[in-house]
């Protein structure tokens, strides 16, 4: 049911399936992924592996984090 509610959402899911839905939706992981999926097919970047879109989601998640604190200190 997972697998099918993210289909349109969430191409890469088909490239490690077991990988990305054995992690819970709170895991870190899962929200690199997300978020470096989202911005990878943003700048028109299609060809690219799971892996890719995580590390690009961590980075994504560390300059927002401490965009954030910069704000308040």
């Amino acid at each position: 049911m997972i697998y099918y509610m993210f289909e349109k959402e969430v191409p890469n899911l088909n490239d490690s399936v077991f990988k990305v839905m054995t992690t819970l939706f709170s895991d870190s992981y899962f929200s690199s992924f997300y978020v470096g999926d989202k911005f990878l097919k943003e700048i028109n970047l299609f060809e690219y592996s799971t892996e890719d879109a995580i590390v690009v989601g961590d980075i994504i998640w560390d300059l927002a984090i401490n965009e954030k604190r910069d704000l308040f200190y």
